[in-house]
């Protein structure tokens, strides 16, 4: 059984080149507006057929929402589809493996969480290899411009894998109230997709597409939404409830790897030794982060039990 979790991640990884195919014929905004409007009409218009019970939107809870559509769903997938105009998926899926540095920072300011030592290696190891990938560059990378010899493509990326943990944490706060996490998600695809589809004129012009390009989008569009937005996302909570989240953090360790394989079947492009170095060491620092986790976690845990004897 173990083995699913590793396909849900190779599925996940086929996301990459199907949204290059899709941003072949649209720009980023209005890629993201349109896959995710649909996305959130889907999952709210589900829950109104089976659940109409979970509509409970406090007004209290209104800026919060307006969080989550910002950051969770209009800046960190647009940063990240620009990106992925100039930088290849694998590398993409390699630099969102930046998440526990952002994670293990802004948990120390918004939940006051400590590390031990053996995390802060693990982070360590791992940075080391990101400075390994982050200064290799292709030609594409190097248009888009760069700052301090990073170049803007790769600075998206982080700033959508900031945005998105960002994000979750706040998604977090909000499941102590009772909300449907698939409330959240549709309310969230559905204001960030909408805002995207208004500010189009801000960045690029609305696209005029013949019939045949509207056919070649709507179907990139409906297998992204199919796999990430349902199969992927409720395969993970499935997932969660039969194996621990350490365990599934480093099976994601993988998507870098299927999205080379992907890659190199669809696009037939390959990647750089540079890159495979730089995934071993971020791998191996990541792996002792996520079995420090639990040893953090299996501490406190005595520590509440101890308390509560």
């Amino acid at each position: 059984m173990y083995i699913l979790a590793f396909l849900v991640k190779a599925l996940l990884s086929t996301t990459f080149v199907i949204a290059q195919k899709a941003l072949a014929i649209v720009s980023p905004v209005f890629l993201i507006g349109f896959r995710m409007t649909g996305a959130g009409l889907l999952l709210l218009g589900t829950l109104a057929l089976f659940s109409r019970k979970q509509f409970n939107l406090k007004r209290t809870d209104l800026l919060t929402f307006a969080k989550i559509s910002f950051f969770h769903i209009y800046l960190a997938f647009i940063a990240e589809f620009w990106g992925l105009q100039y930088i290849s998926g694998p590398k993409v899926a390699l630099l969102f493996n930046f998440g526990p540095f952002i994670t293990a920072i802004l948990s120390y300011f918004m939940l006051r969480e400590r590390l031990i030592w053996q995390q802060i290696l693990g982070l360590i190891i791992s940075f080391a290899g990101f400075l390994l990938i982050i200064f290799e560059h292709v030609p594409a990378e190097k248009i888009a411009g760069e700052l301090f010899s990073i170049s803007l493509p790769e600075i998206a990326i982080l700033v959508s894998a900031t945005s998105s943990v960002y994000a979750w944490l706040t998604i977090q706060k909000l499941g102590t109230k009772n909300y449907s996490p698939i409330f959240i998600n549709g309310m969230g695809m559905l204001g960030g997709g909408l805002l995207a589809l208004i500010t189009v004129p801000l960045f690029e012009t609305y696209p005029s597409l013949n019939l045949p390009e509207i056919g070649k989008l709507s179907l990139w569009v409906g297998l992204l939404i199919l796999i990430s937005n349902v199969f992927c996302y409720n395969m993970y909570a499935w997932l969660l409830k039969r194996y621990s989240a350490t365990f599934l953090s480093i099976t994601g360790l993988t998507i870098p790897v299927f999205a080379a394989l992907w890659e190199w079947l669809f696009l037939g492009k390959t990647m750089s030794l540079n890159f495979y170095c730089s995934l071993v060491i971020i791998s191996t620092g990541l792996i002792l982060f996520y079995l420090g986790e639990s040893k953090r976690l299996a501490r406190l845990t005595a520590l509440i039990t101890e308390s509560a004897g």
